[in-house]
């Protein structure tokens, strides 16, 4: 593998530019040129000896925001943002360790190489080190500390650019003929409502309190963290023509020829998003330094949800921005500091906020200054946010939760007995195989009528499979489901409400001459498998051979 990445040697420099343009744009989008939470000291793992600092995660999780287009925290904890970001970060230490141990490394020249080769520091197709030292200041980084990340994306692409393994004509048979068998499949849905229409649940008093005796712990107060903040609009910052035109010129290539002339809103806006964050720093500071760690509760606003959030006023962004302007420490009084309790259950504010507030409270034997809290971008408007303290919860007595633990009891044996019975018609089809004529015949299925369907199958998609009380996303989830799983017959929990039994009546393989007909685009994929495992296999033996700890609160 050495000799291969020696032989590429060029191919590797030109991934890796690819790599450092994601790693330069996420530097810059972190805080808008600022590099603010780069600072941070905070450790959120540890891969064997070496430590997940937080700046490398928000670079990632920055980064992955912009990549898919996401514009607020909530957003991109339902995409799973968060914990992709956090699995990347982990990955790149595997890859370091894994470097160590088969004995690749970086040179100078390599990162020379490499740093050369970036067009976003050349100007007329060659290097330029003014624009290099530019970049370096608009983004608060030293030079070392740059190149030093660097070499690591240099590292990365080393060690994950395994040459490509083509299969043999064995593996190629064995990979098409699985990913295109065709079942022929009975279906059954099961409903809750009809299954449990004719039957009795015990929910007398003392049932009750016997299940509230049992779970006792899921019944609290939520946690109360308070906070204080500083919060910014960016739709108040004013344009300031100057700056303008300079962060269109760090950005042209982003917005139209004309975007400047024109006043392009989409310029204009993601100009005022980066004021703002520039201004959120020096709140920052401001917080650091004139926070009452004791605020009185009367003065605490209670955040229900996004709009709850206090903003500054017009007054108070530009005092900001003078205090940016002349680089003079602001007095105290001269901008408000928002004081504010908020549930850490609270489903309607920046799930990133409480992500964060956990992390602190995790950490309060550090310090918890804002500069060890990143920002929260949320839909026009910036949050500073400052861990002061956590509430913890209260357990309810059962007198505040009779109705609930009642309800929470009704569901629950609602969904046992549904689940045994939907057992129970299951094992009377396996025991009876005629049952299987009240069930609805789909036909012969393969992969391609299920959520995995993919453009290079040999058999294709029907598009015709229908069932009366399911949605198509819901059969086409159910039928992968069925090919996921290693039993002839079996039960798919769509919802509380709905399950569906099957049957697989028999099977059929693809046909030699089906194979052989397989299209270039299938061989190659079949190729980025194997090199995807090859891949896969290195991870394998870092996990197996280095410990990960996950400092994050799960609670």
């Amino acid at each position: 593998m050495l000799e291969w990445m020696q032989k590429h040697r060029k191919y590797l420099i030109a991934t890796v530019w690819i790599s450092a343009l994601a790693l330069i744009f996420a530097m810059l989008v972190e805080w808008g040129g600022g590099g603010f939470s780069a600072g941070s000291s905070d450790t959120i793992a540890k891969v064997g000896n070496l430590n997940v600092d937080r700046s490398e995660y928000l670079r990632a999780y920055n980064y992955l925001k912009n990549l898919y287009q996401i514009s607020d925290d909530s957003e991109a904890q339902i995409f799973g943002i968060d914990d992709e970001a956090f699995r990347q970060t982990v990955r790149t230490k595997l890859l370091e360790l894994v470097a160590d141990d088969i004995g690749v490394t970086v040179t100078q020249d390599e990162i020379a190489d490499s740093l050369m080769s970036i067009p976003a520091f050349q100007v007329n197709n060659r290097f330029d080190k003014n624009q290099y030292f530019d970049f370096l200041s608009r983004s608060g980084q030293k030079a070392e500390f740059f190149e030093k990340l660097l070499g690591k994306e240099i590292l990365n692409e080393k060690i994950q650019n395994l040459p490509l393994f083509s299969p043999s004509t064995l593996e190629l048979n064995t990979f098409l003929s699985a990913n295109n068998i065709s079942d022929d499949i009975y279906i059954k849905i099961l409903k809750r409502s009809e299954l449990l229409k004719n039957e009795n649940f015990d929910i007398s008093d003392s049932s009750i309190e016997d299940f509230w005796n049992q779970n006792r712990g899921n019944y609290y107060k939520p946690s109360i963290y308070k906070i204080a903040y500083v919060a910014i609009k960016p739709s108040m910052i004013d344009i300031d023509t100057k700056n303008l035109r300079q962060f269109f010129e760090d950005n042209k290539t982003k917005y139209a020829d004309n975007a400047f002339d024109e006043n392009d809103e989409s310029l204009l806006n993601d100009y005022k998003i980066e004021q703002a964050k520039i201004y959120a720093q020096f709140a920052s500071t401001f917080i650091d330094n004139y926070l009452d760690s004791n605020p009185n509760s009367q003065d605490m606003d209670k955040i229900v949800d996004n709009n709850s959030f206090s903003v500054l006023n017009l007054e108070s962004i530009n005092k900001l921005r003078e205090s940016f302007i002349s680089g003079a420490q602001m007095e105290k009084g001269m901008i408000p500091i928002r004081y504010a309790e908020l549930a850490e259950d609270n489903k309607n504010v920046y799930i990133q906020l409480l992500n964060n507030l956990a992390m602190s409270n995790t950490n309060k034997h550090k310090t918890s200054k804002t500069s060890n809290m990143d920002i929260i971008e949320g839909d026009n408007i910036i949050i500073v946010p400052h861990f002061i303290t956590k509430v913890g919860r209260i357990p309810l007595e059962f007198s505040e939760v009779k109705d609930r633990v009642k309800n929470d009891l009704l569901e629950h044996q609602m969904q046992t007995k549904f689940n045994d019975i939907a057992q129970l018609k299951l094992n009377e089809i396996i025991q009876n195989n005629s049952n299987i004529s009240s069930m609805q015949h789909l036909g012969f299925v393969s992969l391609a009528d299920s959520t995995q369907q993919n453009q290079n199958s040999i058999i294709p998609a029907r598009n015709n499979i229908k069932v009366h009380s399911l949605k198509d996303f819901e059969l086409k989830n159910a039928i992968a489901q069925i090919f996921r799983n290693n039993n002839k017959q079996g039960l798919i929990f769509l919802n509380d409400e709905k399950t569906l039994l099957y049957v697989i009546n028999q099977q059929n393989m693809p046909k030699l001459d089906e194979l052989f007909n397989a299209s270039n685009n299938a061989i190659d994929e079949i190729t980025q498998y194997k090199t995807r495992d090859m891949r896969n296999a290195l991870f394998e033996y870092a996990t197996s051979k280095y410990r990960i700890i996950d400092y994050r609160r799960k609670d």
